[in-house]
């Protein structure tokens, strides 16, 4: 699959984020080279969603899966002069690539990807993989905001792939942290968020929208049952 990405991204088949789509990314445009969108980036609206919940506040953001989010982010934390993203991926190649591209523009100090294979998860459900626990590792303790944009769920049999990021890294995030996820509007991702809000974790999502948005708090603040899945599975 690393393959494919990259094929995409220098034969120019993936479209170019449009200049003048949204005011955040048109200021980060102006700052380096066209960003690229595969098959598997952000749409442009919602990178402008994510991108106006990165307050002054926001020091420490989490990202599953890289690519010109990844770019796009690093560009506004390197220009507002502090704040770094983590981001996980579980493609080699496509690490490789994204890390080429911020050290490229001299933005590395404000992001960096792990490089997080794919493994067996206990938190994932039965058949689904998460990301290699050794990389999990070297994520900060205190976490801003999530973005969850991988692993890939595109497939009926990986529908459920992004369920574990909530439950696996909850005990990091900071109270009222924000947490995202993309591709709300697929039937996995609508798996995903009832799980999540069953646990008492508000999230807006509209039909229209193309992320749905939450705010992290004790769960009995909102009244849910309490309870993430963040035991081991036997």
């Amino acid at each position: 699959m690393g393959t494919d990405r990259l094929h995409h991204l220098d034969a120019g088949i993936g479209s170019r984020l449009p200049r003048g789509s949204t005011p955040i990314l048109d200021r980060l445009l102006a700052t380096g080279p066209p960003l690229e969108l595969t098959d598997w980036s952000l749409a442009p609206a919602a990178l402008e969603l994510v991108l106006a919940r990165i307050g002054p506040d926001v020091a420490e953001i989490v990202e599953c899966g890289s690519g010109a989010s990844t770019i796009a982010i690093a560009r506004l934390l390197a220009a507002r002069g502090h704040g770094r993203l983590h981001s996980l991926e579980h493609d080699r190649g496509w690490a490789r690539e994204t890390r080429h591209r911020l050290a490229a523009e001299g933005i590395a100090g404000s992001a960096r990807v792990l490089e997080a294979p794919l493994r067996p998860h206990p938190l994932a459900e039965p058949g689904y993989e998460w990301y290699d626990r050794r990389a999990l590792a070297e994520l900060p303790r205190r976490i801003d905001l999530l973005l969850v944009d991988g692993p890939p769920a595109g497939e009926p049999a990986l529908e459920r792939a992004r369920y574990p990021a909530l439950p696996v890294l909850a005990a990091r995030l900071r109270r009222g942290a924000t947490v995202i996820l993309d591709d709300a509007g697929r039937a996995g991702e609508a798996w995903v968020l009832d799980r999540w809000r069953r646990a008492g974790i508000g999230f807006d999502c509209r039909a229209s929208d193309p992320v749905a948005i939450g705010c992290m708090f004790p769960p009995t603040a909102r009244g849910g049952s309490g309870r993430l899945d963040t035991e081991r599975k036997e």
